[in-house]
């Protein structure tokens, strides 16, 4: 068996490109149902959840030499504190067996953006997120983890187009699951750069269009038998064991979990990375926290349907808010960028399920990558009480720098 593998590993190297990626669709599986019981698939919400999760990272990248053992048995990082990070974990019997963490675009960036320039799928309306920390507990061998494997990537690409609010996926892999991730699931390169060693070994960088993947899917999979159809498991087949989050907000996309008692037991207790953040990182982290002043105001991701009435030229401009403060908001499309500076518009906001929040405004800033900003004049009540509901999400900045230090 051993001479085996070695052989077919050697002949499938020789192969040219497509007839690998034909090869890894052939041998795929995908289960409809299941064959475990008390299956489940959800984003992590409780500290039970998260510390096993970051224990099957910690054991996994340890075990493939990405990282050294830590003495707490987790692996985590500054980007699960964040807000606009969700972490999506398999668990069967209750325990979890796999986990995968989606960060998205914010003002600390995204982890592999310390190597790669992301600035030719990042426009001004395209939130971007990166899929990384992604591990499967080793008792599922490799001939049964796609069981959770797939399962796993499934709900991120339904959460992601539903929830999450992002255009793009951007992953570092390894060069050797190339294939999989082109051949199978449709990523593209970011570009040609291949770093010798990111955490530990060779990596390149890839990334998926979201809203060009069904269509992808559809050409790569119509001829496909269903067990083997990941159009048809991606994007019509619904599974009921998928919990997705309830909000109380349907217009936000962000699911934060880390409390001040979960920020405090992670980044204090379990393993003091609370005392190795740089004042930079701090000063990053803290902005994505209610401060209750106008002095880097905190700002929610949101998608907001918005009209903008020009009186003076008797234009209307439609787009989508992507992120509100107290005292303003910022549309992506790039024909708001066009409204005159400083110039009053009449705004209308659409707030599902509730009435539309009326009020006026200005543009006050306007780049090509990240829209336009706009400034209200007098906030109406109803759009403080909007931000508010976000607000008390979260712990504020005091509360939070004290949560994140040490008791005396």
């Amino acid at each position: 068996m051993k001479f085996y593998k070695i052989t077919f590993k050697k002949v499938y190297s020789l192969l040219p490109t497509f007839l690998r990626q034909y090869i890894i669709r052939k041998l795929i599986k995908v289960r409809y149902e299941n064959p475990e019981e008390n299956f489940e698939v959800k984003l992590a919400e409780t500290r039970e959840e998260l510390e096993e999760a970051f224990t099957i990272l910690h054991d996994c990248y340890a075990k493939e030499g990405f990282s050294e053992p830590h003495p707490s048995g987790i692996r985590l990082t500054v980007f699960h504190a964040l807000p606009t990070t969700s972490t999506i974990v398999v668990k069967i019997n209750k325990k979890v067996v796999g986990t995968m963490t989606l960060v998205r675009d914010s003002h600390m960036h995204l982890p592999m953006e310390k190597v790669w320039d992301l600035s030719s799928i990042r426009g001004s309306a395209n939130r971007v997120a990166e899929i990384t920390c992604l591990a499967i507990d080793p008792k599922f061998r490799r001939s049964s983890q796609g069981d959770v494997l797939f399962p796993m990537l499934k709900f991120m690409y339904e959460y992601c187009i539903q929830y999450y609010g992002v255009k793009f996926l951007s992953i570092v892999i390894h060069p050797k699951d190339i294939e999989f991730y082109s051949g199978l699931l449709c990523f593209k390169r970011l570009d040609n750069l291949i770093i010798n060693d990111y955490l530990g070994a060779p990596a390149v960088s890839m990334y998926l269009d979201l809203n060009d993947a069904p269509e992808k899917f559809k050409r790569l999979y119509k001829n496909s038998p269903l067990s083997k159809n990941l159009y048809e498991y991606f994007v019509h087949y619904r599974c009921p064991q998928f919990i997705f989050p309830k909000r109380l907000q349907n217009f936000s996309v962000d699911d934060p979990v880390m409390n001040v008692k979960l920020l405090q037991y992670f980044f204090v207790e379990k393993t003091a990375m609370a005392e190795e953040l740089s004042h930079s990182q701090l000063k990053t982290l803290t902005r994505h926290f209610p401060k209750f002043s106008n002095q880097f105001a905190c700002r929610f991701a949101v998608e907001l349907e918005v009209y903008m009435f020009d009186k003076l030229n008797s234009n209307v401009y439609k787009g989508f808010i992507k992120d509100i403060s107290r005292t303003g908001f910022r549309v992506g499309e790039s024909h708001f960028c066009m409204i005159d500076h400083d110039r009053p518009l009449h705004i209308e906001v659409l707030i599902p399920q509730k009435p539309t929040i009326s009020f006026t405004a200005v543009r006050v800033w306007s780049s090509p990558r990240h829209g336009a900003g706009f400034r209200l004049e007098s906030p109406p009540p109803e759009w403080l009480n909007l931000v508010t509901t976000l607000e008390e999400q979260l712990p504020d900045v005091k509360t939070l720098l004290r949560g994140l230090k040490k008791a005396a």
